[in-house]
């Protein structure tokens, strides 16, 4: 079927649905995609329209050059492509919410319109280019200005790399925000896998002076980026006198287990066999499916990790070396084997015994620490379903034509770990983090946090040289860079625009490589150094528990649950960023991540803190029970995360060391954080002892002291049993603060009354 025919179909499917109405009101009246045949509908798309109104919600980031309804070659000024791929755009003419919305193949036939109503020829694209193209593999979203490179309108943004995430539930499409979620509203212990979208275009390659490149690096002059130029797609309606087929191949792997084993026995040759290395079962490149035209699809697996069966049906183990041998020391208070390399994972679960074929679960040990220390014993080997490969495309039509490179470029794909806070991004928290949103009094190095929130895409590596069959160059530096079609231009002044609660496939959103990361780490074949995904904890949730307890060590997409379990040795860093009572479980029965926050407990008349143990915390065993709750988390946004991390900053400033509260957060335990209304009786009694009224978003925050290094609160057992322990209760004292306000409220235990206090 030629493409204006699928168009119509298209155009007759959502034009009684309101998009009719709404498209004619942005073009006050001249675009009726209502056309009785497909030659009728060609000319409305390609006739210029005098006027659109971006004054329109949806619109307002439309490009300024858009005058017609298919701009052939620029889909950002293409209206009818803007309107149905802008998450942005979601209601109708007259104001009501959209009840329908195109699909995602609906939405690639419109895009493969733009490139294909009048095909260009392929001598054209070369000389236009003023260089070599080559057929390059891209993840690509359309987004809003906000989102794009260089802010100039809504757009395309593609990358080399394209990150799906790992679940146990169905992918879920949000038809309205044209993407995907990770909750599955019949199960709050559910993650839905998030699948990547990819894409075949024609591209040159650029030094980074001449591309549109998001957060463009100070070095990125002397690298090469790959741009788009032409998508292509099936058919002979892409290049004018050539019929396209394109073959799509994907690959992918998951080589932890070998990379322990090759840790564990230097010197033997492992085998490339399952558990070791894991080539199916992780995902599927789905071709011509509901999603368009390619796309990978995470395999949904009953829970996020599994115990490790060998070959011949038997659990897999390995012997624990002594960890001042072969692991840190500082091994022992994790908990985990640490190789210290990015060679192999970097931390190795350890804590299930395996002995006469029974399995002992070592957190309910009292002597765990000397258990970790001794090693000898067997422990099982857990599988996660994270991996890493590439996609890749043949075209065959295009071999040996003039001014296109032989071969195919393949983009890097990586299988993640889920993102708990979908709704945050990791680009945007790092733009904020260093602007003058921040307080001077909580900005610079080292004052928030542990990790800089660097996101994937300022990473300079090549893609994994290391896996079998890699085609990856290794001068290829920018994979994970994410850039615009086009030149540069310059920023339009848009309004800015909340984020669109949707999960995000590009590297943007996913967090760097440094001591690990949670995305990708580092390896070296050579001199090079390259990224991959066998760096990372294995299973996944051990990276995830040291990176939830060492507050926000990736932020953005670890939790911060310093205050459930905090560390309180040489990595103690306080909470950065907190989750409330209710998202750790002190208000209800649902932690995040089912481990129950402090509590205050009352023994012969004295007050204590009780906390789980942090050694005795097992995120393997919660995550092969199921017993993550994504729902908790997923909704924070970026602005509701920016504001804890400001309350949590301000408290800190009261209660300690007001020159730099880094000093003053491993000292203090936030006992309790939580939203309150404007009229929370509590609040209303405290402004007016104080005689402050405090406005905007208000916090409720206990804090108490514990201590660090010299000061530190001795930690006591617990009735329980070795999974918790207690801290006695000193310095309590409760705070109301807001994120922007320069005054908070507080009161200390020993004080009925409250007084206002300056948080800067």
């Amino acid at each position: 079927m030629a493409l204006i025919d699928e168009l119509q179909k298209i155009c007759q499917r959502l034009a009684p649905l309101g998009w009719r109405d709404l498209l004619m009101k942005v073009t006050h009246n001249s675009l009726d995609i209502q056309q009785t045949s497909p030659a009728k509908l060609k000319a409305a798309l390609t006739k210029p329209i005098a006027n659109v109104d971006r004054t329109l919600p949806g619109f307002e980031d439309f490009d300024g050059n858009g005058r017609q309804g298919i701009t052939p070659g620029r889909p950002s000024q293409s209206l009818l492509y803007h309107a149905l791929a802008s998450p942005c755009v979601t209601r109708d003419g007259t104001g009501a919410p959209l009840l329908e919305f195109a699909t995602p193949t609906e939405i690639e036939t419109v895009e493969n319109a733009v490139f294909g109503l009048e095909p260009p020829k392929l001598a054209s694209l070369v000389q236009a280019a003023g260089g070599k193209l080559a057929v390059v593999v891209f993840a690509l979203e359309f987004r809003p200005a906000v989102d794009t490179p260089d802010r100039a309108h809504a757009d395309l943004v593609f990358s080399r790399t394209g990150i799906s995430r790992v679940g146990t539930a169905r992918a879920k499409y949000l038809p309205d925000k044209r993407g995907f979620w990770p909750e599955d509203d019949n199960n709050p212990n559910a993650f839905r896998v998030i699948p990547a979208r990819f894409t075949a275009w024609l591209a040159v390659s650029v030094t980074g002076d001449k591309a549109r490149v998001m957060g463009k690096l100070a070095n990125d002059k002397g690298h090469k980026f790959w741009v788009p130029v032409h998508k292509l797609f099936d058919g002979p309606e892409c290049l004018d006198g050539l019929d396209l087929t394109l073959a799509p191949t994907a690959e992918f792997y998951n080589m932890k287990l070998l990379k322990v084993r090759e840790f564990l026995t230097p010197n033997a040759k492992v085998s490339p066999k399952y558990p070791n290395v894991i080539k199916e079962g992780l995902a599927d490149l789905v071709q011509h499916g509901e999603f368009g035209r390619m796309c990978v699809v995470p395999t949904v697996h009953e829970a996020l990790v599994a115990p490790a069966i060998d070959e011949n049906g038997k659990l897999a183990t390995f012997k624990v070396p002594k960890l001042g041998e072969r692991g840190k020391e500082e091994g022992r208070g994790f908990g985990a084997l640490e190789p210290g390399s990015g060679k192999y994972p970097a931390y190795i679960h350890i804590r299930t015994m395996v002995k006469n074929g029974q399995l002992i679960d070592l957190n309910d040990e009292p002597d765990l620490p000397k258990i970790l220390d001794k090693g000898g014993y067997q422990a099982l080997m857990y599988v996660d379903f994270t991996g890493e490969g590439w996609v890749d495309v043949k075209v065959s039509q295009l071999d040996s034509k003039p001014g296109i490179e032989a071969g195919s470029r393949p983009a890097y794909l990586l299988l993640g770990a889920p993102d708990f806070f979908p709704s945050a991004g990791q680009r945007e928290l790092s733009e904020w983090a260093n602007s003058e949103a921040v307080p001077a009094s909580f900005r610079g190095k080292d004052k928030l946090w542990a990790v800089p929130p660097i996101p994937l895409s300022a990473i300079r590596h090549a893609a994994n040289l290391q896996l079998p069959n890699s085609s990856f160059d290794p001068k290829e530096v920018t994979m994970t860079a994410v850039v615009g079609i086009g030149a540069i231009k310059a920023a339009s002044g848009l309004i800015q625009r909340a984020d669109v609660e949707r999960a995000s496939n590009l590297p943007d959103d996913g967090a760097g490589v440094f001591a690990p990361g949670w995305d990708a780490s580092v390896d070296r074949k050579g001199n090079v150094t390259h990224l991959s995904i066998y760096g990372l904890g294995s299973p996944f949730p051990e990276d995830a528990k040291l990176c939830a307890a060492l507050s926000t060590f990736w932020p953005a997409v670890a939790p911060d649950v310093y205050r459930t379990m905090p560390l309180r040795g040489g990595s103690a860093r306080g909470t950065v960023a907190p989750l409330t009572d209710e998202e750790i479980g002190q208000v209800g029965t649902s932690p995040w991540d089912g481990v129950s926050g402090p509590r205050i407990v009352q023994v012969d008349g004295r007050s204590f803190v009780e906390i789980p143990a942090f050694l005795h915390v097992d995120y393997v065993r919660n995550a092969i029970e199921n017993r993550f709750i994504n729902r908790v988390t997923s909704r924070i946004t970026s602005e509701e995360y920016q504001r804890r991390i400001l309350a949590a900053s301000r408290v800190y400033f009261v209660v300690g060391n007001r020159s730099d509260i880094s000093n003053t957060r491993p000292e203090w335990l936030l006992l309790s954080f939580r939203l309150v209304a404007p009229g929370n009786p509590e609040l209303i009694a405290a402004q007016q002892d104080a005689g402050k009224i405090l406005s905007g978003p208000v916090y409720r925050v206990e804090a108490c002291f514990v201590g660090y290094g010299e000061t530190a609160l001795d930690a006591l057992p617990s009735p329980k049993g070795p999974r918790f322990q207690r801290i006695p209760l000193q310095r309590h004292q409760t705070l109301f603060v807001t994120s922007g306000g320069i005054f908070g409220l507080r009161r200390r235990a020993s004080d009925p009354r409250w007084s206002a206090v300056p948080t800067e």
